[in-house]
């Protein structure tokens, strides 16, 4: 069963009418569907439920004329908030089921909307910085791995991804990032997450480890990026690239050139050459 939410992130203004969220389901025996809420980092609440097209039941914790639930058809439905406060910030889950009770039947979740009602004195802002710190030598030293750690600051509200590049190809394997970001004193937030490559991956001049975050500020997703380079291993003799191999290779790379450069000046000298003979000798046959 696929459960499809949208938006997946929104945020409003204290005060704001109205917001609407929406669910869609692909199982037409799923007669089914409820509402969560679920602030951050807390318990799944049951907010409102649908037993068929054109029925809703709102649990007593929460106000029916501020939660309405839409259920258009079986496999639709819909919920609207309204009169919008800061304590309406959570995520919200819509979730589907073939019976209310039955333990027989799973309940499946969609992915979620984030719904973040702002706090009027502090602006949208996406990260202000964002910069990737080297791996311990200790952790090289004791556990043969390298982790880099990727810190953004300075962003609001908490509309934030962290993903990792490794010479510019995608890479989950060996990422933790924070399961939430951190509120600082100035309201502002903060995030971190951690690659964990093998040494001799981090003892590689030639790979590249990019971070990126991608901000929801309301209208479009701002993207950033950092990268930096692996390092050279002077004390290495294993498969990572050693200092002396590293310079040898570019010392090879300019010996190349030398060669392939004086080989040019020669070709061209004979070109020359070559080109003035011919010249001379057809004008001592005009005359």
């Amino acid at each position: 069963v696929t459960i499809t939410q949208k938006p997946v992130i929104t945020f409003c203004n204290p005060g704001a009418a109205s917001v609407t969220f929406h669910c869609e389901h692909d199982q037409s025996t799923h007669y089914f569907i409820f509402w969560y809420k679920q602030s951050q980092g807390g318990e799944l609440f049951l907010i409102t439920y649908s037993s068929g097209t054109g029925t809703a039941d709102t649990e007593p914790a929460f106000n029916k004329s501020k939660f309405t639930m839409a259920r258009p058809q079986i496999k639709k439905s819909s919920l609207e908030i309204k009169n919008l406060e800061s304590s309406d910030t959570a995520v919200y889950f819509c979730a589907s089921r073939r019976s209310l009770h039955c333990a027989n039947y799973e309940a499946y979740f969609g992915q979620g909307t984030k719904l973040t009602v702002l706090d009027p004195s502090v602006p949208v802002t996406s990260p202000k910085n964002l910069k990737i710190l080297k791996p311990s030598k200790e952790e090289i030293k004791k556990k043969k791995k390298a982790t880099l750690v990727c810190v953004a600051t300075g962003f609001y509200p908490d509309h934030i991804t962290v993903s990792w590049k490794v010479n510019g190809q995608d890479q989950t394997k060996g990422v933790k990032t924070d399961d939430a970001a951190i509120k600082g004193n100035d309201k502002k937030y903060s995030i971190t997450s951690r690659l964990r490559v093998r040494e001799t991956e981090w003892f590689n001049p030639k790979k590249k480890f990019t971070c990126i975050t991608s901000f929801y500020n309301g209208s479009a997703y701002m993207k950033n990026e950092v990268q930096i380079n692996g390092e050279l291993d002077v004390n290495s003799t294993g498969c990572g690239l050693t200092a002396d191999a590293y310079m040898g290779s570019t010392k090879n790379v300019s010996t190349y050139y030398v060669i392939f450069l004086g080989k040019s000046v020669m070709y061209g000298l004979f070109v020359t050459v070559l080109a003035w003979k011919i010249k001379r000798n057809s004008g001592k046959h005009y005359n």
